[in-house]
């Protein structure tokens, strides 16, 4: 038996998108491929870096989706079936596409896919697939090593993923991953966690780790026992983490993360309304002195990454100007900005839906670069020429050079200089507004 399993791209600007590399490398694919029984060839296809081989002898096709890839997927799907090759999809974009998948693959995975896997084959062999495969949560401790020998060469950047836990206890209104897994987090144990690091350095020469988890710090003390490994490891392996603020409280964790190699922590800060904050579930942050926190992780020599969203009910015209103040003040020397977006399933797209504010939602335009909603203070139009001014100013050499030049960037030099050159590597496309939220692979 011959699979594909394809991470599609996307059009963007009517061209589909292409890198050189994908730098923050998803995990899915090698995670998928380590399910299948021995024997089974299967072929990786990342559309982003690759051309994907239309006419290939595939006798199963699996796509993984997110966001706008949907749409490409669709097209590959239907070039498949048209010469009798089955297509699967899976990813975050089904449950809230699921009909529309439904009529465009033969069959749709919901939840964790590795368990899905066994089911899939046998109803494959058997001559009839089921339209919808629900999966169980993965056991992470019991899953085979990802296969990252079936990764083309080439494809993977200087980063390579590694998971501790997926899904996050937090339930945030508008997060897709709460909606996934239902406000519940899942963990591998210690030594998995260290088998996958030592499998990045040893087998992928790889020096740098993205621990791929929503919210790597969940469960402080298993984070804690994961940096505690690392440190043992002493595989010389530097990581980043995607963390909520309270992580940044911990004095514990920020000394154990600067010495077991960290080079960063994206911080979802999402706002600076603390009132907002409490409407969408979030009110554990509202509590928090953003300042302070950054601070303190400033001090430790661990740079913050800022992740905001833009467009909520509390914001204003004079919410970019403000936004721009504190990541220049707070010295935060890398921000990803988008606009809110509403997905279906979230309490926050129900929200919107009553009041009547959604204006539809096409997979192909949940890129960060569109607004699928009224927002209650703005035009659209005004919204989004706001938005992009807030980038190009942000992204300039004089607020680079504020966020920057200040005496902590010597506690982590490394780490500070791979962040300057993702600045001036976004720049470019930030101010001709090119810059869809899949460009930050």
């Amino acid at each position: 038996m011959h699979v594909a399993l394809v991470d599609p791209t996307f059009r963007h600007q009517g061209r589909l998108l292409k890198l050189r590399r994908v730098g923050y490398f998803p995990l899915t694919l090698p995670r998928l491929a380590a399910c299948f029984p021995a024997g089974t060839k299967i072929t990786l296809v990342y559309e982003k870096c690759q051309e994907i081989d239309t006419q290939a002898p595939y006798d199963l096709v699996l796509f993984t989706t997110m966001g706008s890839n949907l749409v490409r997927a669709e097209e590959l799907s239907a070039v498949f079936r048209q010469r009798g090759i089955p297509t699967v999809v899976g990813g975050y974009s089904v449950a809230p596409f699921l009909d529309r998948c439904r009529r465009n693959f033969d069959a749709v995975a919901l939840g964790d896919g590795e368990e899905i896997i066994p089911r899939l084959l046998a109803d494959l062999a058997g001559g009839r697939l089921a339209s919808v495969y629900q999966g169980v949560t993965a056991d992470l401790t019991r899953l085979p090593p990802p296969r990252f020998d079936l990764v083309p060469p080439g494809v993977m950047g200087d980063i390579a993923p590694v998971e501790t836990s997926r899904g996050c206890p937090n339930a945030c209104d508008f997060c897709a991953v709460t909606a996934f897994y239902g406000g519940r987090q899942h963990r591998a144990d210690v030594p998995t966690v260290l088998r996958d690091v030592r499998a990045v350095r040893e087998t992928l020469g790889r020096r740098l780790v993205y621990f791929t988890d929503p919210n790597f710090a969940a469960d402080m003390e298993h984070a804690k026992a994961v940096l505690r490994g690392l440190q043992a490891l002493d595989a010389g392996v530097g990581w980043l983490a995607s963390v909520d603020i309270r992580a940044l409280q911990d004095e514990e964790f920020l000394r154990l993360a600067r010495a077991s190699g960290c080079f960063s922590l994206q911080v979802g800060f999402e706002t600076l309304h603390p009132e907002q904050l409490r409407a969408v579930n979030k009110g554990f942050a509202a509590r928090a002195d953003y300042g302070e926190a950054i601070g303190r992780a400033r001090a430790h020599g661990v740079p913050v990454v800022a992740l905001m969203m833009l467009g909520f009910d509390t914001d204003t015209p004079a919410t970019f100007g403000q936004v721009l103040r504190f990541l220049e003040t707070s010295r935060l020397p890398l921000a990803v900005l988008h606009p809110v977006i509403p997905i279906p399933g979230t309490p926050l797209y129900d929200r919107l839906a009553r009041e009547g504010r959604l204006t539809g939602l096409d997979p192909a335009e949940t890129d960060g670069l569109h607004l699928h909603f009224v927002p209650r203070h703005f035009a659209p139009d005004a919204f989004l020429e706001g938005f992009w001014r807030l980038n190009r100013r942000l992204f300039g050499l004089r607020s680079v050079v504020r966020r920057f030049l200040h005496p902590d960037t010597f506690r982590n030099p490394l780490a500070y200089a791979l962040l300057l050159f993702t600045n001036l590597f976004l720049a470019g496309p930030l101010v001709r507004r090119r810059l869809p939220l899949g460009m930050y692979e």
